[in-house]
């Protein structure tokens, strides 16, 4: 999170547009929440799907209310799949972010993970099924916030953030580029980020 400091709109934006004194801080763990959803459990799920299931999840009120801040990590059941653009996770990708405005007029963020055990789902990086995991969350986890309304642009302009011209974000320039990270007395993989200060990937100021 120090790393993603340096993502902070206090800077004017390539169009000349003053920057938006956004801040990027540590932040805080909201908590793990199992929710039982009314969408399939096995096969395939789309990411429409997954917006409805959040959206009605948090209008019961079993995931809290979100504003601008808050980042929803959805890690779905084993033998779950999820379709993004057209595409399939464990064939196509292990792992997006997006976003969606609900019918309710909020702005909800979040992050989709399949199951990376399902047969085929080897294709993605880690040597072990919490390698696949921790890879991928720090990828989606730092691109969420330091890009959140990706897609929204059909060029690199507002209202998107760090993006390339390629439609890279910080994580995909650092695919492949992996450290450790330490915590509860265990050693967890993560992926690097694009570091603007270096113009390389880089594990974060630890």
């Amino acid at each position: 999170m120090d790393l993603l400091a340096q993502y902070s709109t206090d800077i004017k934006a390539q169009d000349g547009r003053d920057g938006t004194q956004q801040k990027l801080g540590k932040g805080a763990f909201a908590g793990s929440i199992a929710i039982t959803p009314s969408a399939a459990t096995s096969g395939v799920i789309s990411e429409i799907e997954i917006q409805k299931e959040l959206d009605a999840q948090i209008d019961k009120g079993i995931l809290p209310s979100p504003n601008e801040n808050t980042l929803f990590m959805v890690y779905l059941p084993p033998g779950l799949r999820v379709t993004y653009l057209g595409y399939i996770s464990c064939n196509s990708f292990c792992a997006f972010h997006s976003h969606f405005t609900s019918a309710s007029g909020r702005g909800v963020i979040f992050g989709v993970f399949p199951d990376y055990g399902t047969a085929n789902c080897g294709r993605c990086p880690g040597e072990t099924l919490v390698d696949a995991a921790t890879i991928a969350s720090s990828h989606e986890m730092a691109e969420s916030i330091t890009d959140p309304l990706v897609g929204t642009s059909g060029s690199v302009s507002f209202p998107m953030a760090w993006s390339t011209a390629d439609n890279n974000e910080i994580g995909d320039l650092c695919v492949g580029n992996y450290t450790t990270l330490k915590g509860n007395d265990k050693i967890y993989k993560i992926q690097q980020e694009y570091d603007l200060s270096t113009n390389t990937c880089a594990p974060g100021p630890f």
